[in-house]
C-alpha cells in the first residue's frame, strides 16, 4: 500500500478560524435553532458549510487567472495489491461519482444527498462535525473516547472493506477541504502510522485545499492519543 505520487495542486493559503468557545467542543456548523434546543451546548462556532463556499468561490476566482487548477477530486491513498484508491473531494465529484468510477461514498456531511444512492454506489454517511458526539447531532452529552473511536473506526472499517475488492472511494464535503479532508487525512494516520501533523502535510501535498480548522484538529489529536494508548485498531490488524 502506498501513498499516491505528489501532483502538481493550487494550494490555497490556510486561514485563520474562530477559536471553538466553551472550552471547545464541536458543534460544527448547525443552525442556530438546533444550537439552542441541545442541553451541552459547548459549541464550536465554525460554520463549515459557509467556509466551504467561501474556498469554492475564492479557487474559482483564482482559477480563472491562473494555470493552478483545484480538482473537483484528487487520489490520497491507492492499495498497490487490488487498485483501490481513496479520493478526496466536492460536491460536484459526489454528483458525478457514479460516472467517475467511484464504486464507494464517505458522504461527511449530515445534510447533503447521497446522490449516486440506488445506481449501485454504496454510501457511509460520517458526520465528522459531530465527532465529540460520535457523530450524532441529537446526543445530549460528549461521547467518551470509546465512543469516539468506534465512530472513527467506522469510517476505517468501510474503506477497508471497499479497497479489499479494488473499490473507488470518495470521501467528500461540499467543498472537499475541511471536513472531508480532516477525514482524509484520518485514513492517512491509519493506513500509515503516520502522527496528526505529518498526515496533514501528507494530504496537503496531494491536494493542496485540505485544511483541518476548527474543532476538528482536535480529532486528529484524539485519535492519536487513542491509538498510542492501543484503544484503536492499528491498520494491519483490520
Amino acid at each position: 500500500m502506498t501513498i499516491v505520487p505528489e501532483s502538481k495542486l493550487f494550494a490555497l493559503p490556510a486561514r485563520r478560524c474562530r477559536s471553538p468557545a466553551h472550552g471547545g467542543f464541536l458543534r460544527g456548523w448547525k443552525r442556530e435553532s438546533v444550537e439552542t434546543s441541545c442541553p451541552w451546548t459547548m459549541a464550536s462556532s465554525t460554520d463549515y458549510d459557509d467556509e466551504g463556499r467561501k474556498l469554492m468561490a475564492s479557487l474559482t476566482a483564482a482559477a480563472a487567472s491562473s494555470s493552478n487548477l483545484y480538482n473537483p477530486m484528487d487520489a490520497i491513498w491507492k492499495d498497490e495489491a487490488t487498485g483501490g484508491t481513496v479520493f478526496v473531494g466536492n460536491v460536484t465529484a459526489a454528483q458525478e461519482a457514479k460516472k467517475r468510477g467511484i464504486t464507494h461514498v464517505v458522504n461527511c456531511t449530515d445534510d447533503m444527498a447521497n446522490f449516486c444512492e440506488g445506481a449501485g454506489v454504496k454510501y457511509l454517511r460520517f458526520n465528522v462535525a459531530y465527532w465529540q458526539a460520535a457523530g450524532d447531532s441529537r446526543k445530549y452529552h460528549p461521547a467518551t473516547q470509546s465512543e469516539i473511536m468506534q465512530f472513527v473506526q467506522t469510517v476505517f472499517d468501510f474503506v477497508d472493506a471497499a479497497l479489499r475488492g479494488g473499490g473507488q472511494v470518495l470521501v467528500h464535503c461540499l467543498a472537499g477541504a475541511h471536513r472531508a479532508g480532516t477525514t482524509g487525512c484520518l485514513l492517512i494516520m491509519y493506513k500509515t502510522g503516520m502522527g496528526q501533523q505529518e498526515a496533514i502535510r501528507t494530504a496537503k501535498k496531494l491536494r493542496g485545499i485540505i485544511n483541518p480548522i476548527g474543532g476538528l484538529p482536535e480529532l486528529l489529536r484524539t485519535y492519536e492519543a487513542g491509538r498510542a494508548k492501543g484503544s484503536a485498531k492499528t491498520c494491519a490488524a483490520s
